[in-house]
């Protein structure tokens, strides 16, 4: 597979877990008994999803830069750890701060990602 086309693969996959965190945020905020309904049949898909997001992304890591960690790759790393677990338990504790802090923290990762060389990191 061309590293273009691994990279659309895993541009895809962000975009399907971003669009996926949105919803359920903002259904936690708006309505929570509709979003406890929509994580309880959503838990296999976001386990596939967030383990595709993952994979695609280490492979583009290793096609696209030989798993050299650049400065903006450790930063991207860190934040997507933290992010994940901060995306966890602010779900299960249903914590609207937290889980609007999650998708913050998610939206500079993929900020990150598309502007790293104009930022200079």
């Amino acid at each position: 597979m061309s590293d273009v086309a691994l990279i659309k693969m895993h541009e895809g996959f962000v975009y399907l877990f971003l669009i996926s965190l949105f919803i359920k945020v903002t259904l936690l905020i708006i309505n929570v008994e509709l979003f406890r309904v929509v994580r309880n049949k959503t838990k296999i898909v976001e386990m596939i999803l967030g383990s595709l997001l993952l994979i695609s992304g280490a492979m583009v890591w290793n096609a696209v830069y030989s798993f050299d960690m650049q400065g903006w790759i450790l930063i991207k790393v860190v934040l997507m750890l933290a992010g994940i677990g901060l995306t966890i338990v602010s779900f299960k504790k249903e914590s609207r701060p937290l889980a609007f802090l999650s998708v913050l923290i998610f939206v500079f990762i993929y900020m990150l990602a598309r502007n790293h060389v104009a930022w200079g990191i």
